[in-house]
């Protein structure tokens, strides 16, 4: 029988243990397997015991879970997170949100790094890849994203001890950037042609690059100038909205490849970081500094030019619930409402479009 040895910590008073001991060196450096294990202190003991168990009869494998790879980490991760969701103390659009900032900026930078490699510099180097592309309130929620996969892996044993925060860029407490109706014009006016749909769709409609891309021609009523936002990162983003006649002439002048409305010109859907590329090709001409979201904020702000319009119309038109935007969370406007926004529209880039 194995003496009992190795250490029990509590991470959860009554609820959540982590089991540990010396397992002996692999090269130079000391190896401690650990588990964590979900129960009573009794229920930490037993597991504790087997393991010493299996180690003294040579079955229990020491390779260093600090090796894994920071995918693998954010696999295990996402098995948890699921779990709490399972169980009603996560919401699964927060964790689909999680999912996206992994699949879209975390794992493409971080790739098959092992988690134990991530230092502080290498974390300050990605906050500044996201800087050069996001919003400061992006970059804050990515981070913290990844800040819950690390003290996961601390949590599990993967990781001896946590990594200092970067510094990460302050969210403006002014207004955010917006462009003029005349940098607007310019925008698209330098715009390679197989983006200017791209472009003139975020800056007259508001929607969010990540709505853009998933847009399929059975979304878009062409008759009536509607656009039918389906899928979205909230519910509240799941919305209609009336397009200008110049948004409309545009799109009947794409060639079809598919279901998508917006591709690579080969039927896949655009990427964030193409839409970002093409966007800074087209401000480098002008001289000017931004990125596409915001068209969104430039949309928003353009829009309050209408008389007598109402939060609650534009907060619908661009997928806010928040109350300060809204005047009743229950009433939804007619699409017809949003008219003097499309003519708005239709009116300052009607020129502009004419001319290309």
């Amino acid at each position: 029988m194995a003496s009992q040895r190795g250490q029990i910590k509590e991470l959860i008073p009554g609820k959540k243990y982590r089991v540990r001991f010396y397992a002996g060196k692999i090269g130079a450096k000391r190896h401690y397997p650990s588990e964590i294990v979900y129960g009573t202190r009794r229920d930490a003991s037993k597991i504790l015991t087997a393991m010493l168990a299996k180690h003294d009869e040579g079955k229990l494998s020491i390779r260093p879970e600090s090796k894994l790879p920071l995918a693998d980490i954010l696999r295990k991760y996402l098995v948890f997170r699921q779990s709490e969701v399972d169980k009603g103390k996560l919401s699964a659009d927060y964790l689909k949100c999680v999912n996206d900032s992994f699949t879209n900026h975390i794992v493409p930078f971080f790739g098959n790094e092992p988690i134990s490699k991530i230092d502080f510099a290498e974390l300050q180097r990605f906050v500044n890849t996201l800087e050069m592309k996001l919003a400061p309130s992006s970059i804050q929620a990515i981070y913290a994203h990844l800040k819950g996969v690390l003290k996961f892996a601390f949590t599990e044993g993967y990781i001896k001890e946590l990594v200092a925060s970067p510094r990460l860029p302050a969210k403006s407490v002014g207004k955010k950037k917006v462009f003029s109706w005349e940098e607007i014009r310019l925008i698209l006016g330098a715009t390679e042609k197989r983006f200017k749909a791209v472009f003139l769709m975020l800056a007259c409609s508001g929607i969010r690059p990540s709505e853009l891309i998933r847009i399929k021609w059975d979304d878009i009523d062409l008759a009536n100038c509607v656009l039918y936002i389906r899928k979205s990162k909230t519910d509240s983003g799941m919305r209609a909205i009336l397009l200008p006649h110049i948004m409309i002439e545009e799109l009947v002048k794409l060639e079809r490849a598919g279901k998508l409305v917006f591709h690579d010109g080969f039927g896949e859907p655009l990427t964030n970081s193409k839409i970002y590329n093409a966007f800074q090709r087209s401000l480098k001409v002008l001289g000017l500094k931004g990125n596409p979201y915001q068209l969104r904020h430039s949309h928003t702000t353009r829009n309050l030019e209408v008389p007598n319009i109402s939060d609650k119309v534009i907060s619908d038109r661009q997928g806010h619930s928040d109350e300060r935007f809204t005047r009743s969370v229950y009433m939804h406007p007619e699409v017809q409402m949003q008219e003097p926004i499309a003519a708005l529209w239709d009116k300052k880039l009607r020129s502009e479009n004419s001319s290309n």
